[in-house]
């Protein structure tokens, strides 16, 4: 079994958070993204309930129904949205920058979990993720499911899933791609999680050339 978690495409808006729609980029981003998974035998997707990753969701599968003409089930979980940035929501990186600095720093040395300021930790991310995972094993074994989310929200998971909670997750992707794949796979029989790629952004290479 395997989960394919991605990451949205780009948004309009710039702001920490925003629940915005996709850029022309964004949906260009995840159009390459849903040519490539159309070939990867995909039975399910489910996203959050945020307009960036619904209309990702959506663009996947009508790639891969284009190409199979199979209409994956599209499940919406609130369950799966971003990591809640509390006091940063909705700031310019620019207003995090000067009045978050310290914390922003302080960020890299704490030896495990932490949350932005009256926002989530990586922990309670991880808490309410992992039972829609495990929804997914119960539900559709032994099949592939992708999951649309988000850049915190997938560093938790695999924190959690690796790393045994270490603070590692600053340090997975700094240059995380809207777009990009990560892949996961299950052994059902032993229970494990065997992390096999991640932020995979191949499908967008040209994209990123063409547009220097």
């Amino acid at each position: 079994m395997k989960f394919y978690l991605v990451r949205h495409g780009s948004q309009i808006s710039p702001l920490c958070n925003d629940n915005t729609d996709l850029s022309k980029n964004g949906i260009l981003e995840i159009q390459k993204l849903g040519q490539r998974l159309s070939s990867y035998s995909i039975d399910v997707i489910y996203s959050s309930q945020l307009k960036r990753a619904i209309q990702s969701a959506e663009i996947i599968r009508t790639q891969i129904y284009q190409k199979t003409g199979f209409l994956l089930e599209h499940h919406i979980r609130n369950a799966l949205q971003e990591m809640d940035f509390g006091e940063l929501t909705g700031l310019a990186d620019k207003t995090i920058s000067e009045h978050y600095k310290e914390f922003m720093e302080k960020r890299y040395t704490l030896p495990g979990d932490w949350a932005y300021p009256n926002g989530e930790s990586k922990q309670e991310v991880f808490t309410r993720f992992f039972p829609i995972i495990q929804e997914a094993i119960k539900k559709y074994p032994h099949k592939n499911v992708v999951f649309v989310t988000h850049g915190w929200a997938i560093r938790s998971v695999l924190e959690r899933l690796f790393f045994q909670g270490q603070n590692v997750g600053i340090y997975l992707g700094k240059n995380f791609k809207r777009g990009s794949l990560t892949e996961i796979d299950y052994e059902e029989e032993t229970h494990r999680f065997f992390l096999q790629r991640f932020n995979d952004y191949a499908h967008l290479e040209s994209h990123f050339i063409s547009e220097c």
